[in-house]
């Protein structure tokens, strides 16, 4: 695995020590309000830029730049969750007392009867003729 590069962008780290900051491009006198990784290993570690030096540097910045293969799979399956951990939802065999239902509401094949029940022709046939 190569390790991460940072993009190509001549940076004055001491303008981003004082307050209130300075875009850390070299020669930019702009106010530095907008943070930007330094690099893939100190993604809490910020660079200070203006706003068309931060727009310069977010199009170079590449943050899977360097992995290969199964780091860069590895990575790519953290990012999908999040970087949280995750197991599967339900193991084994679902329970059929979930839950309570005392109006039926859930008991789908009593519902689905009555369903047809109600939707089958009616012969009309007269009282007391068979």
């Amino acid at each position: 695995m190569r390790r991460a590069t940072v993009p190509e962008f001549k940076i004055d780290q001491s303008q981003n020590d004082t307050r209130p900051r300075r875009c850390a491009a070299i020669g930019c006198r702009e106010k530095g309000l907008y943070p930007a990784p330094k690099s893939r290993d100190e993604l809490r570690d910020y660079i200070w830029f203006c706003l068309d030096h931060i727009r310069a540097y977010n199009k170079s910045w590449n943050y899977y730049d360097g992995l290969q293969g199964a780091a860069l799979e590895a990575e790519i399956r953290r990012a999908t969750t999040w970087e949280r951990p995750s197991w599967k939802f339900a193991t084994g065999q679902p329970s059929e007392n979930i839950f309570e239902d005392p109006l039926g509401l859930f008991d789908f094949d009593i519902v689905m009867r009555q369903n047809q029940a109600a939707n089958s022709p009616q012969k009309n046939v007269p009282h007391g003729k068979p």
